[in-house]
Formats: structure tokens, C-alpha cells, sequence
């Protein structure tokens, strides 16, 4: 073996055992190892009306996903292989191209998604959790979807620039700056939906949120209530942002009168977990250790026709990207599902409330038509939280640990 081989090993080794340690870092929470979810009969909390109907409605949507991505798949696919004739025909430089040729992908995929996209509102909206007209829901995120589409063309942008300077190890450059994009996206989300936010007016929930803010180690966060009661009805809450821009953001519908006191109070102390322990930067780690390998996958792929400095090769990136996604979804899923059990886990300590806890996931089967037992295969590859009754479990467990 030559030395440089032998550099380019050792470097290998180091970069493996580098990522190894570090997800090994993130791994780690909060919850107990020795935790032990106790067997529950589902029956015990849901009737068998619930259960149907939830497992009735959930099974509609997870098609739906499925064709939407094998959809996607194949619309890209077929893209990619007529790219070369389409892309010389432009008469611009490769960048240039790149670019042009990235927008009809995205304008591709997004066309090719809109009729099953179209058919989750429609089936929303047959079951009472969407009362938005379909063109209102077309126009509505326009914000956050031009946020994602001016992303996805810097990255193309400068992704084919550094292939085209630095060639076939373009893509070490390359990762660090997908992860910047990410990491910039995380921090802008917040100040895109504030338009749609109100202050903490409820003096009691204010309250809560400090107190809360205290006992979970969250720290100063703000929290806001988001205005969709006009379109929706589902029930929801989310933790988003870095640093000065972090903040929690409470739908007005949890506040409708559906969800006691102390249900709202969990889901509070829920997300300022997620706050207390750096579950987006976490997120955005986990992000910049997968973006390596991705982005070396894109370059080998793309380099078998010519490599992606060459703008018909845009589209053939996106189906690798696509097919990875979903190759690595119960990878994805599996990560963030423990996130959220630590953060139930921290709330059940901040709160001292089971009951509160188990009322509020009894609830999202009625609010939601939250299946709360999926099939294996479609919580592995679409459940981003732990089921409800593995939620359950989870408030019974610390019961009987606290006892």
C-alpha cells in the first residue's frame, strides 16, 4: 500500500469512528435505560368504534403517501433520463442551465405530488379536520414553500459550481453547505410563521409557560399561540428555531375547550423539552452526519453520466436524493420517535401528571383520528412520534416508577 493510500485510510477510519462516537453522543436522553414500557391492552382505553375508525382513517392516508412517493420516484426517473435532450437545448452555461433545469424538477415534483396532496385534504376534510377550500390550501403556505424552493436552487447552484471546480471529491465541500442551508432554514422558520401567531393572552397558561420554562431547564423561550382554527380542527403543537429565534408555538386549537387544563399543561411542557434539550440542533447534527454519505452517494451516481457540473444530471441527483429519503425514512423516524419519547418523559417529570398525560393521548384519537396502534411497518416508516398507547405506557411507567 502506498502512503497516500494509506493517508486516505487512516482519514476513512478517523471520519468512521468520528461519526460513530458522535452519534453515539446524540443518542443519548434523558430516559431512564433501565425503562421498561408495561403491555397494555388498547381495549382498556379505546372503544372498538375508536379504534376502527382511526385505523380506517389512517390506512387511506398511508396509500396515499405510498403512491405519492413511488410517484415522485418515477416522475423522476423518467425526468432524468430526458434531461440530456432538454438541457442542451437551453443554450446557456452549465450553471445556468443547472438552475433552469432545477426548477423544472421541482416544478415536476411538485406537480406530480399536488393530486395526492389534493386527495390527504379532500379525505380531511370528509372527516371534519379541514375546512380550508382547496385553492385557499394550494396559496396558503406560499412563504414557506418559496423558502424551500429558493434553498433547493442555491443548492443546486452551488453544488454544480463545486463540481465543476472541484470535481469528483466536490461533494466534502459540498455537505458542509447543505447543512449551512439547513441549519439558516431552522433559524428563519420562526420569524416566517409569526405573521400567524398571537401572544400568550391566557393569563393562567402564561403562568405555566414560565413556571415550566424553569422546571424543565428550557430557559426563557417564547411561546406563541398560532391562528388555523379558521381551516382545521386537528389538535397540534411544535418547538422550532435556534437560539434567539427558538420559540414554542401552540395551535389556537388546543385551546378550544376539547383539552383540559392539565392536558394543554403537558403538551407545553412537552415542547419546552424539546427546547431544554436541544432537539433542533440535535436534529441539525443528525442532519450534517447523514449529509456526508448522501452527498457522496449524489456524486457517484451523477458521475457514472459525466458527473453533476453537467446541468442534465440535476434531476438524476434529486431521484438519488428521493430514493435515499425513503430508504432511510425508518432511520429518520426512528431518531426523532426518541427525541419524543424523552421529551414525554422530561414533561411527566416537569408536570408530576400521568393522568394529564394519558388524558391528552386518549384525546388525539378523538381529535386527531390518531390511529394508536399503526401497523408495524407504518410506524417505522411514517411515525415520527412513539404510538399513542406506547405513550401511554410511558406515563404508566413513570406512574409506577414515582410510586
Amino acid at each position: 500500500m502506498t502512503a497516500r493510500r494509506l493517508l486516505v485510510a487512516l482519514g476513512a477510519l478517523s471520519a468512521c469512528v468520528g461519526w460513530a462516537l458522535a452519534a453515539v453522543f446524540l443518542w443519548e436522553t434523558r430516559v431512564p435505560a433501565d425503562l421498561r414500557l408495561p403491555r397494555l391492552d388498547v381495549s382498556d382505553y379505546f372503544t372498538a368504534e375508536q379504534l376502527e375508525k382511526t385505523a380506517s382513517f389512517e390506512r387511506f392516508l398511508l396509500i396515499d403517501y405510498l403512491l405519492a412517493a413511488v410517484a415522485e420516484i418515477v416522475a423522476l426517473a423518467v425526468l432524468a433520463w430526458r434531461a440530456p435532450g432538454f438541457a442542451r437545448t437551453l443554450g446557456l452555461g452549465p450553471v445556468g442551465a443547472g438552475i433552469i433545469v432545477g426548477m423544472v424538477t421541482i416544478a415536476v415534483a411538485w406537480a406530480v405530488g399536488l393530486p395526492f396532496a389534493l386527495a390527504e385534504q379532500w379525505w380531511l376534510r370528509r372527516h371534519g379536520l379541514s375546512e380550508e377550500g382547496y385553492l385557499e390550501w394550494i396559496f396558503t403556505p406560499w412563504a414557506q414553500v418559496l423558502a424551500q424552493a429558493a434553498s433547493a436552487l442555491v443548492l443546486i447552484a452551488v453544488s454544480m459550481a463545486l463540481a465543476r471546480r472541484i470535481g469528483r471529491l466536490w461533494w466534502l465541500a459540498g455537505a458542509p453547505v447543505f447543512v449551512a442551508i439547513a441549519a439558516a432554514l431552522a433559524f428563519a422558520l420562526p420569524y416566517l410563521v409569526k405573521f400567524d401567531t398571537e401572544p400568550v393572552r391566557d393569563p393562567v397558561l402564561a403562568a405555566d409557560a414560565r413556571r415550566l420554562e424553569r422546571v424543565t431547564g428550557a430557559g426563557a423561550t417564547e411561546v406563541r399561540v398560532a391562528i388555523v382554527s379558521d381551516y382545521t380542527s386537528l389538535a397540534n403543537a411544535q418547538t422550532m428555531g435556534m437560539g434567539p429565534s427558538e420559540s414554542v408555538v401552540l395551535w389556537d386549537t388546543l385551546l378550544d375547550g376539547r383539552f383540559e387544563d392539565d392536558e394543554v399543561r403537558f403538551v407545553l411542557a412537552h415542547e419546552l423539552a424539546h427546547a431544554a434539550r436541544d432537539h433542533i440542533w440535535k436534529s441539525l447534527a443528525w442532519f450534517a452526519l447523514l449529509a456526508f454519505p448522501l452527498a457522496l452517494a449524489v456524486a457517484e451516481v451523477t458521475r457514472r453520466r459525466g458527473g453533476l457540473g453537467l446541468p442534465e444530471n440535476v434531476p438524476l441527483a434529486a431521484l438519488v436524493l428521493a430514493v435515499l429519503a425513503l430508504v432511510l425514512a425508518p432511520v429518520s423516524n426512528t431518531i426523532t420517535r426518541h427525541y419524543e419519547a424523552e421529551a414525554d418523559w422530561i414533561a411527566l417529570e416537569a408536570t408530576a401528571d400521568p393522568d394529564g398525560a394519558r388524558g391528552l393521548f386518549e384525546e388525539f384519537a378523538d381529535a386527531d383520528l390518531e390511529d394508536p396502534t399503526p401497523p408495524a411497518w407504518a410506524q417505522q416508516l411514517f411515525g415520527t412520534h412513539p404510538t399513542v398507547l406506547d405513550r401511554i405506557a410511558m406515563a404508566e411507567a413513570w406512574s409506577r416508577r414515582g410510586r
